[in-house]
């Protein structure tokens, strides 16, 4: 039993047809874009503005890196000196 092709969803109608053998090899797409430049050469201002703003973002993330290793250093330093109060009080206890 065949629906016919005017009652089927553009969607599901590619799925229902056959390819053609009318395909041509050319080159990848990957090589063409090897072969042309994708984007314009930047001029020495801009790649040294580009760098500035790498090395500032950089900078930025090794501060913040720095500030959240120094505050986790002080929390295990903190949970040991509880945990050591606990236990000492515990045995305190006996």
């Amino acid at each position: 039993e065949s629906i016919p092709e005017a009652n089927i969803p553009l969607r599901k109608r590619a799925r229902f047809t056959t390819p053609t053998s009318r395909y041509e090899i050319g080159e990848s797409s990957v090589a063409a874009a090897a072969a042309r430049q994708i984007r314009p050469t930047l001029t020495i201002a801009e790649s040294r503005r580009a760098d500035d703003k790498l090395i500032g973002r950089l900078r930025r993330e090794r501060r913040y890196f720095c500030t959240v290793a120094t505050t986790y250093a002080q929390e295990v330093a903190h949970s040991r000196d509880y945990c050591t109060r606990i236990m000492d009080y515990c045995q305190s206890r006996e």
